[in-house]
Formats: C-alpha cells, structure tokens, sequence
C-alpha cells in the first residue's frame, strides 16, 4: 500500500535514468527544489518476462543525491528500505545507468472509493529535456503536449 507521502509525490516532477528502456527503466520522483531536506522517491522499474515490477524508496534530496554518488545509504532505513536501496544500488552499478531525462508534469491523482485497486491520474503542464537534467535545476523543457490537452492513465 502507497503511502500518504508517496501519494503527494507523485503529483511533482519525475525525472528518468534509463540504460535499456526495454528491459530497465529507473526514474526520480521530486519537486521543485526548496532545499535539501524536500523529500523525494527513486523508484526502480524492472520488466522481467513481459511483467513490469516497480520498487520504490523514499527519502530527503541530500540522502538520495548522496546515495547515487557514493552508494552510501540513510541511516533511517527499515529492513525493507535497505533491500530496496540495495536492489537499486545494484542496477545502477551493473546496469552502469545515468541521467538521460527529466520529466516534470503538473498532476491530480483520483482514487475509488470502494475499490483502492483503482487509480486515474490526470497529468498536464508536462515538459521533457535531455540536458540539465539535475534534480536540482527550475522547472523547464519542451511542452510534450499541445496547450490544453492532457493525459490520462488509468491504473
């Protein structure tokens, strides 16, 4: 089960790290950047034999910067969080993955309520760019769509 935290996340900015985007695909879910102690999410996306599995962690923009360039882990981990930490570290050691993208979209979240299983996002505002991709860096890119229109992911 998501967490309230996670919820309000995914309502911020998304930046992607890919090395095979068939087979391995990471991304970074943030917000527009107030100072290091904003929390954030890695999140880690694995397709194995068709399926799409997702692990995700969450933790404060300094620990995570930190975590990318030296693999050092926060001291506040439950025995889950170290897992993930770990199965992330691994990928982006093996996998020799790097920033290729950042994403940023304005979203609402909508959830059933009688069926948590249920989820519609609807993201608009959304810009992409190649360079400058550091998680510290304003919100701007290329519009990914024409003004006025949306995407909407049914979940």
């Amino acid at each position: 089960s998501r967490t309230e935290q996670e919820k309000i996340l995914e309502d911020k900015k998304e930046k992607k790290i890919e090395n095979n985007p068939e087979l391995h695909q990471q991304s970074m879910q943030g917000q527009q950047i107030l100072g290091e102690q904003i929390m954030l999410a890695i999140e880690m996306k694995k397709k194995i034999t068709g399926v799409v599995n997702k692990r995700r962690i969450v933790g404060k923009l300094i620990d995570i910067e930190k975590y990318i360039e030296t693999r050092e882990k926060p001291k506040y981990l439950s025995s889950q969080q170290n897992q993930v930490f770990n199965e992330i570290g691994y990928a982006l050691d093996v996998e020799q993955s790097k920033p290729a993208v950042y994403l940023t979209y304005k979203r609402i979240a909508l959830f059933a309520n009688n069926d948590s299983t249920i989820r519609v996002t609807i993201d608009e505002d959304i810009l992409a760019r190649t360079t400058d991709v550091s998680l510290r860096s304003k919100r701007y890119g290329t519009a990914v769509l024409p003004e006025g229109y949306y995407l909407m992911e049914m979940k």
